[in-house]
């Protein structure tokens, strides 16, 4: 069995074992991706828990807020928000994580209001060519307890939100 080498800054002991990552040898591309996530648009399903929202969306380091909002079910909230837009190193064929936290908030009164959260990361790979990807983020929001003194279960209503996701090398 072979021993580390303190000099060797490449070797890792696994199980008495070593085991030997080579220097690196291929340069990174020197392009920038230019990374951006627009939302498309917001649908409501299931129940109905209330017409007045505000969505609160992060995308990376891109944040929206959309103010009052009116939606009631099996309605379509069109969206042009381009919520993220940056260039980050890292060369062509790189991949990079994207990660979309939701808040959505239906204003019944200030105590009483029905709130529903998601985070979901991907990952994208940058292409010169440009990749795109839809993601759909589904947020399901719960009646607060008590709103439903006269009925058995909580209602839950369905947020759809629909992004675009783009990666293109520059």
């Amino acid at each position: 069995m072979n021993t580390l080498n303190p000099s060797d800054t490449y070797g890792i002991l696994i199980d008495g074992s070593d085991f030997y990552i080579p220097d690196p040898e291929i340069k990174p591309d020197q392009n920038p991706c230019h990374l951006t996530a627009s939302l498309k648009g917001i649908y409501y399903s299931g129940q109905d828990v209330g017409s007045r929202w505000q969505f609160d969306i992060i995308v990376n380091s891109g944040a929206w807020t959309s103010g009052s909002v009116h939606l009631s079910v099996g309605n379509w909230y069109p969206g042009k928000e381009n919520i993220y837009d940056e260039t980050l190193p890292g060369g062509c064929n790189s991949t990079h994580l994207i990660t979309i936290f939701i808040r959505a908030r239906e204003y019944d009164f200030y105590i009483f209001d029905d709130v529903g959260e998601r985070l979901l990361s991907t990952a994208i790979q940058c292409t010169p060519s440009g990749e795109e990807r839809s993601i759909n983020v589904l947020v399901p929001v719960a009646e607060y307890p008590y709103c439903r003194i006269f009925r058995k279960n909580r209602r839950v209503a369905f947020l759809h939100f629909f992004f675009l996701i783009k990666a293109k090398c520059v």
